[in-house]
């Protein structure tokens, strides 16, 4: 049975190049993460899927409505 979190807060670029985060919420409801990432500033919303197979996590894009697949490498 998969796990399944949603994480909501503020990525900033920080002095070093590399990204920062503030405001960090996580819930295991997609609702609450939902409300919480249309306040404060927050500026990403993520799933992150822990299942038998490993984790994998994807972020929201509010462009195309749709959950993308996050690439650790571009970061």
């Amino acid at each position: 049975m998969a796990l399944v979190y949603y994480e909501t807060g503020i990525q900033f670029l920080g002095p070093e190049g590399h990204s920062d985060y503030l405001n960090v919420f996580v819930t295991q409801s997609e609702e609450e993460a939902r409300r919480a990432y249309g306040k404060d500033r927050r500026n990403y919303l993520a799933r992150l899927t822990m299942d038998d197979d490993g984790s994998h996590t994807e972020f929201w894009n509010r462009e195309t409505s749709c959950w993308e697949p996050h690439d650790a490498t571009t970061e």
